[in-house]
């Protein structure tokens, strides 16, 4: 959706600071840290590691697309953890 009203649903699991935050950010419109049109300068992602039905959370953007208004951030709280 772009623009108008935006649902905010934290269920259980989600009361995490950091959590709570990380989906806040998404109804800002910002994308997944790692989906930056820049990410393969930084990290490899293995997508035959990814489950199904979640590999768009792992699809980079276009320049078009990604909006890099700082450096590659590891720490963003729009950042999967290394494990993920």
């Amino acid at each position: 959706m772009v623009g108008g009203e935006q649902s905010l649903s934290l269920r259980n699991g989600c009361d995490v600071v950091g959590l709570a935050a990380h989906e806040f950010t998404h109804t800002l419109g910002v994308y997944h840290m790692q989906m930056r049109d820049d990410r393969d300068d930084y990290l490899t992602i293995d997508l035959t590691n990814v489950p199904a039905g979640m590999q768009g959370n792992f699809a980079k953007l276009s320049t078009d697309e990604s909006i890099n208004y700082n450096p590659y951030e590891y720490g963003s709280v729009m950042h999967y953890g290394s494990n993920t």
